[in-house]
């Protein structure tokens, strides 16, 4: 299969902070088995260079935005996360013939062209946006950006938390300096038994906290921690006091009771929906006051019950929109001929249809010809990335029933593709209201699971073939 290319265009740094290149890191990680990795960047810190040559993500520095157009094909994606690049941007990006992806947790007014927008916010929906008529969106909670480790920590045990156990980390910079006030705060509550300081790359606030952890036996200091590093502290502690940031999303993962507020501007509306949702307790502007009236009220709740908000199955997810951007579902003609013939003859479809013997390409012909000019049939080819890799046929029953036949190549099989080409196939014959029919064999486990997944009734025929209806 061919790879396409994901070219990322993300900055990080002191003034920025780093949760723009973190989530674009983490959806590098949910994309790096099926396509090639490239980060465009003007500013990263030597961390998250080092990071990204450990993963061997390739990484280009540019000193001026429209270096980017020096880099991009009409075959590549472009992922674009940050506040700067606006519509006119968008657009020259769009003009080179790749797909534009936009990372965006501020949903405004602006119009833009993006072919897929990434919002992990929960609560945000596409009207918020004002986008194309074709622009897809991945939104929600379900969609969440995080690393490889936090997904797997959130499928974990989360009775694992040392008692009374506190983590404050306010990210890769804290240019205000959150760390020491939150700290100065927890070391009044004698009923915290440990506490872990998490500093980030660019912050210079050490000397401003030193005395206080050597004044302290229940303060340990970590700077700069690694993916690893800070699950291993997030899996122990049980409260978290976090900004309403990309770190709120690490901590829910960990199954932490968050303490979380807002700083900046641009992390109000993530404030306001995690707040909506219930997810923290609520440190307001995290003034001394307010953060210690949120410890005072998380330490007089349950703190070994956590509820699992994150499933840890956002990567699925997630790789599913992107292969979105690639798939078309186009008209079968006769040029498909020798296509569908291999595909017939494939060993495995051949086992899994009720007609189990070798077609003929003649007869094969002659068949498929009268199927295409035959008004009460619809064949469609899906293709990935400009290859076919799959077909799927309607053959009206009744005036007002379907039976529906799909297969997948064998080289794209387990990606997906069987439930997208159903969904993008029923889309396309347009029979709102009508009846669709599948008949499986009871030992094709994954056509089951696909029907099953659709929301298909099943009804049982015999042993041997089990019977899938839906209304479209």
């Amino acid at each position: 299969m061919a790879f396409n290319r994901i070219i990322f265009r993300v900055d990080g740094g002191a003034s920025i902070g780093l949760g723009h290149v973190i989530r674009c890191i983490a959806l590098a990680h949910m994309l790096k088995h099926e396509f090639a990795i490239l980060f465009i960047c003007k500013t990263l810190p030597a961390e998250i260079v080092q990071e990204l040559k450990t993963f061997h993500f390739k990484l280009k520095e540019i000193e001026n935005d429209n270096d980017l157009f020096f880099e991009i094909g009409d075959d590549d994606i472009v992922v674009l996360d940050g506040y700067i690049f606006e519509k006119d941007y968008q657009k020259k990006i769009v003009k080179t013939g790749c797909k534009l992806v936009i990372i965006d947790d501020i949903p405004n007014a602006e119009e833009t062209v993006a072919d897929l927008i990434v919002n992990q916010l929960p609560g945000i929906k596409p009207s918020d946006y004002n986008a194309k008529p074709q622009t897809k969106f991945a939104i929600g909670i379900d969609f969440v950006l995080l690393r490889p480790g936090f997904l797997q920590l959130s499928k974990g045990n989360y009775n694992v938390k040392e008692p009374k156990s506190l983590l404050i980390c306010f990210g890769g910079s804290d240019i205000k300096n959150l760390t020491e006030r939150a700290l100065r705060t927890a070391i009044k509550f004698q009923e915290i038994e440990s506490i872990v300081v998490v500093t980030g790359p660019s912050f210079k606030g050490i000397p401003t906290i030193e005395d206080l952890i050597q004044s302290d036996s229940r303060i340990t200091h970590f700077h700069s921690l690694d993916e690893t590093g800070m699950i291993e502290v997030m899996r122990k502690a049980q409260i978290a006091i976090v900004p309403a940031s990309g770190i709120l999303l690490e901590a829910l993962a960990a199954g932490c009771k968050i303490i979380s507020g807002i700083y900046v501007d641009n992390q109000k509306l993530v404030y306001n929906k995690y707040k909506e949702n219930g997810l923290f307790i609520d440190a307001c502007d995290f003034n001394e006051n307010s953060i210690h009236d949120a410890l005072k009220k998380i330490l007089s709740i349950p703190l070994n019950q956590s509820e699992r908000i994150i499933d840890g199955k956002s990567s699925g997810r997630v790789l599913s929109k992107f292969h979105d951007l690639n798939i078309v579902l186009r008209e079968a003609n006769n040029s498909d001929t020798s296509l569908l013939f291999d595909w017939v003859n494939d060993v495995s479809v051949r086992r899994n249809s009720f007609n189990s013997g070798e077609i003929n390409f003649t007869r094969h012909s002659e068949w498929f010809a009268n199927k295409l000019s035959n008004q009460d049939c619809r064949i469609f080819i899906l293709e990935y990335q400009k290859k076919p890799c799959g077909q799927i046929r309607f053959d009206r029953q009744e005036n007002t029933e379907w039976l529906l036949d799909y297969s997948i190549d064998l080289n794209y099989r387990g990606k997906g593709f069987g439930k997208k080409i159903i969904e993008m196939g029923i889309d396309k014959l347009g029979r709102h209201g009508e009846t669709l029919i599948a008949k499986v064999k009871s030992g094709n486990q994954p056509s089951l699971n696909v029907f099953s997944s659709l929301k298909f009734s099943q009804t049982k025929v015999n042993d041997d073939i089990i019977e899938f209806k839906i209304q479209m």
